[in-house]
């Protein structure tokens, strides 16, 4: 038994001393905050404002809330696949095309069938305490 530690603990040193740790180099010029325009964008184009899931939940259009109310009808939680049935599918298909391209959901590979995707998840609770 007492080998077995012993050849564990060498085990481990070897392995501390084989990993190499990344040299940070540090840079002599000093970088400015990001100058803010109209807005609150920056001149870069990017936006300075952090966007929440409540944020999001605001620009639905009503079909992508009603796709979004059957998952929560039927409780669903991320990863977690919902089949809709031809009827449902088709009256649906727009949006639910909208929810996958805003990474919403993922379509699976079962015909009808949807899954929530985490941030879809987030958003269709952010949703529902919205009204």
């Amino acid at each position: 038994m007492k080998n077995q530690k012993k050849s564990a603990a060498v085990a481990v040193r070897k392995v501390e001393k084989t990993v190499k740790t990344p040299k940070v180099e540090k840079s002599s010029k000093a970088t400015a905050p990001a100058a803010h325009g109209k807005n609150g964008h920056t001149t870069n184009g990017h936006s300075s404002k952090l966007h929440t899931a409540s944020d999001s939940a605001g620009i639905l259009s009503n079909g992508e809330r009603n796709v979004l109310k059957v998952f929560r009808g039927y409780r669903m939680t991320a990863g977690h696949m919902l089949c809709f049935n031809s009827n449902d599918h088709a009256a649906h298909k727009t949006s639910l095309g909208h929810l996958i391209r805003k990474g919403i959901l993922r379509e699976e590979r079962f015909k009808g069938a949807y899954c929530l995707t985490p941030y879809g998840y987030t958003l269709m609770q952010a949703a529902a305490s919205m009204g």
